[in-house]
């Protein structure tokens, strides 16, 4: 097979490749360079929803299709409503995220977009190769999107997972308030177990309707269906209703470090390189501040992964995990007093990483600070 020479390659296009290749696309630092993205698949289904937070317009405005300016979290205890301003809560399908993408990356000359499976990847000392079903490649650097087979067999690590399965659903009535979405909905629960309900109302008639869990272990597939079609009936209505679409998937919550394996030729991306906060499952608006690091570290000729992982964060996140690992049963408590005790700027600025010493003292004084400061002894022990 003839082999093809690249700076860089992008190896899956998903969020993470996708937005790195935008970013490659809208800056002309990178006009001379030939970038090659690989992804097995069309990448023309819609199979996912992003949902972030925002303050007033971003750069994907074009692509919002709800947006929220209420909130609720919900308890066997508590019914907390709270107004998002200065934020929005906005949603994205990742269908049309996939369009605009290549879009505007397909009219870059300097980039080629190849449907096709990666067999192998090599380093050397100046490049990696890259061997796909039908092509070489040799490249400068490599950014890359697959989970590292070490990760499955790691038992050092703490490893929970995020399970979820959501129902647009719609009415013939209308039953939803349309300014207000449920961030989490503890009413129903997994054999007390840190599960919840999240919902998204698009209109007065129609919403996702999402259970979701932060488990050590993954439940039955049927039990998500017996716990939807359960919410829905006890806490939204006894109308009818008909399921539009389905959406599944589980989301590794862990301490495992993917991004330790960046090197001088390769920098692991998306979750295979430590990109979704671990404590919340939430990747849109970190996915574009990691591009945005990439993108400014390769214009002051530094390795993409220099400084990416923010330590604070990683530490806090570690905390929570290690928590949620030996009490799972506590994350309602943990979540429910974060909410009630903090302004939402604060919550959120802290799920962001973007809270200061004194905003993270505030926030530990409002959660059952002794299991933290157990979690940070036994951190303490292993590290």
């Amino acid at each position: 097979m003839q082999n093809q020479t690249y700076h860089y390659a992008i190896i899956g296009a998903g969020l993470a490749g996708l937005q790195l290749a935008l970013a490659f696309s809208r800056d002309a630092f990178f006009r001379d360079k030939k970038i090659v993205i690989i992804e097995p698949l069309a990448k023309n289904k819609n199979d996912k929803t992003w949902c972030f937070w925002e303050k007033g317009k971003g750069k994907w405005e074009q692509l919002i299709q709800h947006r929220w300016a209420k909130g609720a979290f919900i308890s066997t205890q508590k019914n907390l409503e709270f107004e998002l301003d200065p934020y929005q809560y906005k949603k994205i399908e990742s269908l049309d995220f996939y369009e605009y993408a290549q879009k505007i990356i397909r009219q870059n000359p300097n980039i080629t977009f190849i449907i096709d499976e990666v067999k192998n990847t090599t380093q050397s000392a100046q490049q990696v190769n890259i061997q796909t079903t039908q092509q070489n490649f040799s490249v400068q650097h490599c950014f890359d999107s697959r989970v590292e087979e070490a990760f499955s067999k790691s038992t050092q690590y703490i490893k929970l997972w995020q399970p979820f399965k959501g129902w647009h659903i719609q009415f013939d009535k209308a039953v939803f308030n349309t300014q207000q979405f449920t961030m989490m909905d503890y009413r129903l629960q997994h054999k007390n177990s840190t599960s919840f309900t999240y919902v998204l109302p698009f209109n007065a008639n129609e919403a996702l309707v999402e259970f979701t869990l932060f488990v050590p272990t993954l439940i039955d597939d049927e039990l998500y269906d017996i716990y939807l079609k359960q919410y829905i009936e006890t806490y939204i209505s006894q109308l009818p209703y008909t399921i539009k679409t389905v959406e599944q998937g589980v989301i590794p919550m862990t301490t495992y470090p993917f991004h330790q394996v960046n090197s001088h030729a390769l920098t692991k991306i998306g979750t295979a390189g430590s990109w979704v906060r671990p404590s919340t499952g939430y990747a849109f608006k970190y996915t574009e501040k990691y591009v945005q690091k990439i993108i400014a570290n390769l214009k002051a000729h530094k390795l993409p992964g220099y400084q990416l992982i923010n330590r604070k964060t990683r530490l806090q996140d570690a905390l929570l995990l290690d928590i949620l690992y030996e009490k799972n049963h506590l994350g309602p408590l943990i979540f429910e007093q974060l909410y009630e005790h903090n302004p939402i700027e604060r919550c959120f600025r802290f799920l962001d990483g973007e809270t200061t010493l004194l905003e993270d003292i505030q926030l530990m004084n409002t959660v059952p600070i002794r299991h933290f400061l157990r979690a940070l002894w036994r951190y303490g022990t292993k590290n």
